[in-house]
């Protein structure tokens, strides 16, 4: 279920089984006042959790990762799609797609 941790915009693909949740992770540092959000998803979202880095735990403003849990239920492509923004601010600093191929 574990993926690697997504820090730049762009497209990701991954691959799951059906009935199986997949786990989407994302670099974040919510001391920023940025904030990752789902634009759309055609999954459901089964968890949502903030990580601190555990290297850097007890660091006043270090970052860590936000991780999404989704049910992958059916067969077929699927997408996330996400961005980082502050709430205040019109314009998303960074963009993600995130396609899975649930089997």
């Amino acid at each position: 279920m574990a993926s690697d941790i997504i820090s730049a915009s762009g497209t990701y693909k991954m691959s799951a089984t059906a009935g199986g949740e997949i786990e989407i992770v994302l670099e974040s540092n919510p001391t920023t006042g940025y904030r990752w959000e789902i634009l759309s998803s055609d999954l459901e979202k089964v968890g949502e959790e903030y990580v601190t880095d555990p290297d850097r735990e007890g660091l006043c403003g270090a970052g860590g990762t936000q991780r999404y849990r989704f049910l992958c239920g059916t067969a077929g492509d699927h997408s996330v799609k996400f961005v980082y923004k502050r709430e205040w601010e019109p314009e998303p600093i960074r963009q993600v797609t995130v396609e899975i191929t649930v089997q």
